[in-house]
């Protein structure tokens, strides 16, 4: 069994809320292609989770296109700022500390088991164990569910 992750873990929120302001956003434009795809292929707006969410950006910006949206990360002061961003930005999203090879089975309530529609990490998945992540991926997707994984391009 890997080690889990302690990098993130120990993130205060005065971090967290550094972290945001000197993290760059993602383009618009990249959600409307996740979208896209994934309703050309049949997805359902319902219910998204962002998996290594931090402080939240990618999953304030998927929210607004789905019914249901939960931000997921293991550092308590991540998600304290994300929470705040939420809050700021009048957005009903659920935040919760659970790290990605869990998938909210930690929570109360937890992630249903075939809920999810789209479950996406933005710049998060290198730091999962991919081999306890995936199958926590495939219980929690619903028939015909996206699993996406972005990454920021750094190059000018």
């Amino acid at each position: 069994m890997a080690s889990e992750e302690e990098t993130f873990r120990a993130y205060t929120q005065a971090q967290g809320e550094t972290y945001a302001a000197r993290r760059p956003g993602y383009s618009p434009e990249l959600f409307k292609i996740i979208i896209a795809h994934h309703t050309s292929t049949g997805g359902q707006l319902d219910t998204v989770v962002d998996i290594g969410c931090g402080t939240g950006q990618a999953t304030l910006d998927l929210a607004p296109y789905f019914a249901n949206a939960i931000g997921l990360d293991p550092s308590e002061g991540m998600i304290g700022t994300a929470r705040a961003s939420a809050e700021s930005a009048n957005l009903p999203i659920r935040f919760e500390v659970s790290a990605a090879e869990a998938l909210g089975t930690d929570l109360e309530p937890h992630i249903a088991d075939g809920s999810v529609d789209l479950l996406t990490a933005a710049t998060a998945a290198h730091w999962f164990d991919m081999a306890r992540f995936w199958p926590s991926a495939a219980r929690v997707l619903k028939s015909g569910g996206t699993s996406d994984h972005t990454s920021q391009n750094k190059s000018k």
